[in-house]
C-alpha cells in the first residue's frame, strides 16, 4: 500500500511540475493565434516579459575574504605525529 501511495504523490509532484510552464506556453501561444494582429500581440508579450525580480550585486570585502591572510601563522617543514 506504501508503494501505490509514493508512487501516486511522485505522479502528482512531477505532473504539476510539467503542467505548471505548458500551460503559461498555451496561454501565450492561443493569445497570439487568436489575436487580429498575431504580430501585434507577440511584440506586445514580449515587451512585458523581464525579470520578475531586478536586484543589485553585493559588495565583497576582498580584506576579510583572503584564504591565507597571515602567512607567518603556517606550519612549515613535514607533518610529525604528536608524541603521546
Amino acid at each position: 500500500m506504501s508503494l501505490i501511495f509514493q508512487a501516486l504523490i511522485n505522479g502528482l509532484v512531477s505532473g504539476t511540475l510539467l503542467a505548471v510552464p505548458a500551460i503559461a506556453f498555451l496561454n501565450n501561444a492561443v493569445r497570439v493565434l487568436l489575436a487580429e494582429d498575431p504580430d501585434v500581440e507577440q511584440a506586445v508579450q514580449q515587451a512585458q516579459d523581464g525579470a520578475l525580480v531586478e536586484a543589485q550585486p553585493d559588495a565583497v570585502d576582498v580584506e576579510s575574504h583572503i584564504v591565507n591572510a597571515r602567512p607567518e601563522t603556517v606550519a612549515r617543514g613535514p607533518l610529525r605525529r604528536a608524541s603521546t
